[in-house]
């Protein structure tokens, strides 16, 4: 679940549909919260990014948190990382 700074926390609605939207070139995502302001954004995408691309990107993401986040942008050329287990996720949390 999100944490926002307040403490409350909700499930994230973060859709990859909409990020393919902005970012056609799109092949995998990965959101990973690393306090309750701060999130990373990691990205595998074929090809560049423009900064408008990753300003529309920023505001999808902030609408979807329901909080504007500070968001970096990782951006990777291979597909992510699995758990143990084989599972994908979308969203991590490492707030306490």
């Amino acid at each position: 679940m999100v944490v926002l700074p307040d403490g409350k926390r909700h499930w994230p609605l973060v859709g990859f549909q909409r990020f393919s939207e902005v970012v056609p070139a799109l092949k995998q995502y990965q959101l990973v919260q690393r306090t309750p302001q701060h999130i990373d954004v990691r990205l595998v995408i074929a090809g560049n990014i423009t900064s408008e691309q990753e300003g529309a990107l920023t505001r999808v993401i902030q609408d979807a948190l329901g909080y504007p986040f500070e968001l970096r942008f990782d951006y990777r050329s291979k597909e992510l990382h699995r758990t143990h287990g084989g599972k994908f996720e979308e969203f991590v949390c490492e707030v306490a």
